[in-house]
């Protein structure tokens, strides 16, 4: 904020985008800085694991630009004292083009026993963290093929971690975080979001005092001696990376979201013991919060199955689909992984490079959540404070290089476009291209250009600069300004402000608003700021 002094009047200056001219001070609250330094260490904690599978993450390969998987089978029986795994996962996939072979994700430290095709082995090969199938015959394009691959191994062998054997108070915790390229650590799988499955079966055995929290549904708990099998059916489309395993001798409650429409969808918590009676009152919010994500965004997306919470051993949340993992019960952690099972998992990032479109929505749901409970000036207030003044691309460059969840740029900043984007496209017009960006994308994966063109289909405004600006270019806008008042004939006075850019690259297009406060009354002025230099004038009453 600016304030000019000019005779009786007083003129100040707000910038509606990413940098205002100076900012007011405001008194941040240590339950502010809490919620921070939480999400800060889930942004932390997936760029170590990232950064591990980064020599084997490679890109998505040729051959599996071929073919489309539409369902999963993962049925897993675990040695806790052992910490080993034994898996079968069955793959049903449409060939997009002739094959001959497939290729499947899974790390060489994990050993395959055998590939079967309806009980017949098939050859297979296993080396740089590829399994390749011959298939029994050649697969024409549209048409279906399935095969199993059985396996076992260690998956906290090395430094990977994505799949961890851990106790909390001497009981086992045993836990899944796949984000970005995990899933293949501990099963085998098409591992890229591109290529979402239609739905997936969870079959997990575990001994009998544990617990199996996971995806989509709980179909039944079966019985094997010593050792009980949970069945979880996830019914809609899932990114490998969003299939989840949280085992613990839990405390198990439930509760309900009712919809506008008086449905009603189950919650439910997976809590560790010790934390039942804390955790109970922030965990009581989430009806409220799915209520008001729901009239922002459209409904919740996953109605005929649950949401919950799983706890888990880890800094921050990881926002598995309908159970988010949680290593804390802070509110806006709550909201933060709510707001992915719209953003992230109903409407998926088609890959990395695009992983704002995850987490800037996310990290923008929280300032929307602030705007619910205390109105505009809480909201201003938490974007305030998550604004950042620095170098480096929204879009991410490189993901196997490059930081993905770099925290000023892929949550803070990126959900600061979705702030400043509300105001260039207006209140009403910013709430309805989410709605239709949800519709032309359910159970999807987007880029950026996509949600670009809905905006602009919505809009009706060419927001090719603004994308271009704060997406993929570095930095931001620096601004100087000079004023003068004259004195007219009529005995009002005449203000005339020069508003210079002075950053050395990207000029950019955005609007300023300035708001005219006087004695006589206030009033507000929009500049369509777009040059190096650019005047505006007003009559002061």
């Amino acid at each position: 904020m600016i304030i000019f002094g000019a005779h009786s009047k007083t003129i100040a200056i707000f910038m509606a985008a990413l940098i205002v001219l100076s900012f007011s001070s405001i008194a941040l609250t240590q339950n502010i800085q809490k919620a921070e330094s939480w999400l800060r260490a889930e942004a932390e904690r997936k760029e170590q694991r990232a950064k591990r599978l980064l020599t084997g993450a490679g890109t998505i390969t040729d051959n599996q630009e071929k073919y489309d998987v539409h369902y999963y089978a993962l049925k897993l029986d675990l040695d806790v004292a052992e910490e080993y795994l034994a898996g079968e996962m069955t793959v049903k996939a449409w060939a997009l083009d002739s094959l001959h072979h497939i290729e499947l994700n899974l790390l060489d430290e994990m050993r395959v026993d055998s590939v079967l095709d309806r009980g017949k082995r098939l050859s297979f090969g296993h080396v740089d963290d590829l399994i390749h199938v011959n298939l029994s015959a050649p697969v024409s394009p549209d048409s279906s093929f399935s095969l199993s691959v059985y396996y076992s191994g260690y998956p906290e062998n090395g430094t990977r971690m994505h799949f961890g054997f851990d106790t909390y108070q001497n009981k086992p915790m045993i836990w899944s975080l796949s984000e970005p390229f995990g899933a293949r650590t501990w099963w085998p799988c098409k591992d890229y979001p591109k290529d979402k499955a239609d739905s997936v079966n969870i079959y997990i055995t575990v001994p009998q005092d544990l617990i199996v929290a996971s995806n989509g549904r709980l179909v039944k708990t079966t019985p094997l001696g010593e050792k009980r099998t949970f069945h979880w059916h996830e019914q809609y489309p899932i990114a490998t990376y969003l299939v989840s395993v949280a085992i613990h001798p839990y405390i198990n409650y439930q509760d309900w979201y009712i919809t506008a429409s008086g449905d009603s969808i189950l919650l439910d918590y997976y809590v560790f013991a010790e934390h039942l009676s804390a955790l109970k009152n922030n965990y009581a919010k989430t009806p409220e919060m799915m209520s008001v994500f729901s009239e922002r965004f459209g409904e919740y997306p996953f109605p005929e199955e649950k949401y919950g919470h799983a706890e888990f051993l880890w800094g921050g949340g990881m926002e598995h689909q309908t159970i988010s993992s949680l290593g804390y019960w802070g509110e806006i952690l709550i909201a933060h992984e709510l707001a992915h099972q719209w953003w992230g998992n109903m409407v998926t990032c088609e890959n990395f490079h695009h992983i704002w479109l995850n987490e800037g929505f996310a990290t923008y749901a929280e300032a929307l959540w602030k705007e619910y409970l205390g109105g505009a000036d809480a909201m201003r207030q938490w974007m305030n404070y998550k604004r950042y003044l620095g170098e480096g691309t929204v879009f991410v460059e490189d993901p196997l290089q490059d930081d993905i969840f770099h925290y000023e740029l892929t949550y803070m900043k990126a959900g600061w476009v979705l702030h400043m984007l509300r105001h260039v496209v207006g209140e009403t017009v910013f709430f309805e291209l989410l709605h239709e960006y949800r519709e032309r994308f359910y159970f999807k994966t987007a880029v950026t250009k996509d949600f670009q063109t809905v905006c602009e289909a919505v809009s009706g405004m060419d927001l090719e600069p603004f994308f271009q600006q704060w997406i993929y270019e570095s930095g931001y806008p620096f601004y100087r300004y000079t004023w003068k008042t004259e004195k007219t004939s009529s005995g009002n006075y005449l203000l005339s402000i020069m508003i210079h850019q002075v950053q050395d690259d990207v000029v950019y297009q955005m609007p300023i608003d300035m708001q005219l406060q006087f004695t006589a009354g206030d009033s507000t002025i929009v500049l369509q700021n777009s040059k190096r230099s650019q005047a505006v004038r007003a009559h002061c009453i």
